[in-house]
């Protein structure tokens, strides 16, 4: 079963998570020059300090160039954030998270996988979180952002984060990150994180592309033992749009127990209302 589409999910939700949450820890004023500009993840993230919050997102990513299939998207998404119950769900993919168990849910494929939520899959599964930590902190961000807000009228204003750290061989920083929000209650509209790295080409693709003007600044060549090799910088950019934040709600939309249920032998088998679900546990 294919999951790699959940995975990519996963890791956009709890950017908006890292994001959206940051604020919640103590900041540390330490004197730098970019510290002041995360302060409207800290008035932010007040809206965020309820028992939970459910999200409606919509997803649109490109990329320049395509490279393949995953590049493209665009989905609906909703989000569920608790403790210690999360959800997130995105074209016909379900991942229902608790304290014991992760459960991946394939409504195309009809097919499910539940693990024990160990601490090895933890990690896994966090892998690709990009800046959520349990002790992250604004101080934290700054050394890996420079900030700057910028307002934009009409009572908006936007949060920019452009990572430290460059692309090799380049001047282009790997990462940016632009968060739209509604300056008189925080509440974010709008996320946009373009993510840059470098795709090796042949030499007659690269000859191509440097005759194009728009691929200026964006080919490198490295030497190699063989010879020399050619790479194209790609950006990749995921635009993520809020349309409903709910902190009213009480559980998460959907809970282990509503895709499958303990027999008497003490095993699994999938809900009623999902009998023709092949339900496969992963890690006994």
């Amino acid at each position: 079963m294919k999951m790699n589409r959940m995975s990519g999910y996963r890791h956009y939700a709890f950017l908006l998570g890292a994001l959206l949450w940051a604020g919640t820890v103590r900041a540390q004023s330490d004197g730098g020059d970019s510290l002041a500009a995360f302060r409207p993840l800290a008035a932010m993230a007040r809206l965020y300090q309820h028992g939970a919050v459910r999200l409606d997102l919509h997803l649109r990513q490109e990329a320049r160039p395509v490279t393949n299939a995953s590049d493209t998207l665009e989905a609906d998404m909703e989000v569920y954030y608790g403790k210690p119950d999360e959800y997130v769900k995105a074209e016909g993919l379900e991942e229902i998270v608790n304290d014991s168990v992760v459960l991946l849910v394939n409504t195309p494929a009809r097919r499910m996988l539940r693990f024990h939520n160990t601490p090895e899959l933890k990690k896994s599964l966090d892998h690709n979180t990009l800046l959520w930590k349990p002790d992250s902190s604004l101080a934290e961000l700054s050394k890996k952002y420079h900030a700057m807000v910028n307002h934009v009228g009409a009572g908006q204003t936007v949060l920019v984060l452009t990572s430290r750290k460059l692309v090799y061989g380049t001047q282009l920083p790997n990462e940016r990150i632009e968060l739209l929000y509604q300056e008189s209650n925080g509440e974010p509209l709008q996320c946009t994180q373009t993510r840059v790295s470098l795709v090796p080409v042949d030499s007659g693709v690269y000859t191509e592309l440097e005759k194009q003007e728009g691929y200026a600044g964006k080919l490198l060549t490295v030497s190699g033992q063989q010879g020399p090799l050619f790479f194209i910088v790609k950006e990749l950019t995921t635009v993520c749009y809020f349309r409903k934040l709910d902190f009213a709600v009480r559980r998460p939309p959907v809970r282990e127990e509503d895709r499958v249920v303990l027999t008497s032998d003490g095993g699994y088998r999938p809900a009623p209302g999902f009998e023709d679900y092949l339900l496969t546990q992963e890690n006994e």
